[in-house]
């Protein structure tokens, strides 16, 4: 009788140890599927809306860039007065559409200041006008710009 009892102690002990490690096993199985879940759920992907007004962003800094780099320099160029004139006035609307588009950068209500969408209607409008004042600049940058007349 003795034995039948240490044998049932044995497999007794050993089932509860296996218990343990299988219970552990799940634990650990699911714990990991929580976390991997929650940081993915962290990760948001930028929509639509928060990418072109990104780039839009991008290409106002680099015509901010380019005026601030190059202002004066092209105005050496022109030598006759009327072509100085007409230098000066593209460049001061050029300045002055820089200004509006960094106006609209700061007062508009579609993205926050991290470039996150807070309102989509607001978000397409700020695009938009945003995009009609880059066309602008580009096409004022295009006049402002010194011909090469060796070239031509």
């Amino acid at each position: 009788m003795n034995t039948s009892k240490s044998k049932d102690g044995k497999s007794l002990y050993r089932i509860t140890v296996l218990s343990l490690i299988a219970a552990l096993m799940l634990a650990s199985f699911s714990a990991t599927s929580i976390f991997v879940r929650s940081a993915s759920a962290q990760v948001e992907e930028p929509n639509e809306l928060e990418v072109a007004w990104a780039a839009k962003l991008n290409q106002l800094a680099i015509e901010v860039a380019y005026f601030n780099n190059s202002f004066g320099v092209e105005a050496e160029v022109f030598n006759r007065e009327k072509e100085q004139q007409k230098h000066d006035q593209f460049t001061e609307r050029y300045r002055a559409a820089l200004v509006a588009a960094q106006s609209l950068v700061v007062t508009q209500s579609g993205f926050d200041i991290n470039g996150q969408m807070t309102n989509e209607r607001q978000a397409k409008l700020a695009i938009q006008q945003l995009g009609n004042f880059l066309s602008l600049i580009r096409g004022l940058r295009a006049k402002i710009t010194p011909v090469d007349l060796d070239n031509e």
